[in-house]
């Protein structure tokens, strides 16, 4: 009897990155077995199974699904540690003999059950728990790399939230209120005579603050009395 390749995969995704893999692991390849001691029908780890054989002196479990019979979930973690157990699914069979001619039935069964592997998948095999284990550890390995990766660049997890620099608009405006506010603090250190342009008032004092309006920024300083208010 064929059975099929079973490769499985575990994927992981760096939490503190955008790297996202995959680690597949091979559990056996494509191959021809010899079923011995055949029996059919028959109790095996807590459910009945269509076929009961040995290969190489290893229970070997063989159950038929199809639309409305279901693999019995018992039978993905059997209490026999060392065993195989495949499903074959038949859903496609019905189609297969609608197109074969009378009589020849029993060969495209036969053929269906010995030399092809669709519908035939791997529930348990007794090399997958090793082979998964390794999967994990190279899996692990890489989150904790990716991790490290992190951690030291902390600034490529943060990018899309960092503050852009200043540009030299924005640094020039800056400056320019800035020097405006200090010609102001120096000039309130004397008394002057100052002319709003705005509302044409004029005063003696410390501030260049026009009284009327409230700010500096028409003021100019005069050298001529100011009219009495």
């Amino acid at each position: 009897m064929k059975t099929p390749a079973f490769i499985g995969k575990l994927t992981a995704s760096g939490a503190n990155s955008y790297q996202y893999r995959e680690f597949e692991y091979h559990v056996t390849d494509e191959k021809t077995v010899v079923l011995d001691e055949v029996q059919v029908g028959v109790e095996f780890a807590g459910a009945t199974v269509d076929v009961l054989a040995k290969v190489g002196g290893v229970p070997f479990a063989i159950f038929v699904t199809y639309e409305d019979r279901p693999m019995p979930s018992v039978l993905s973690a059997p209490n026999v540690e060392k065993c195989g157990i495949l499903e074959l699914n038949v859903d496609a069979l019905p189609a297969r003999f609608r197109t074969e001619k009378k009589g020849g039935y029993k060969r495209l069964l036969r053929d269906f059950l010995e030399d092809q592997t669709e519908g035939k998948h791997w529930v348990y095999h007794p090399r997958e728990t090793q082979a998964k284990l390794a999967a994990a550890e190279r899996r692990d390995s890489w989150l904790e790399q990716q991790a490290l990766l992190a951690t030291k660049a902390p600034h490529r997890a943060s990018e899309f939230g960092r503050r852009p620099p200043a540009s030299s608009h924005t640094t020039d405006w800056r400056s320019s209120i800035q020097d405006e506010e200090k010609a102001t603090t120096t000039s309130r250190r004397r008394p002057a005579s100052y002319r709003c342009v705005l509302c044409n008032r004029t005063w003696m004092g410390a501030s260049r603050d026009c009284p009327n309006c409230g700010t500096h920024l028409y003021t100019t300083e005069v050298t001529q009395k100011p009219e009495s208010e």
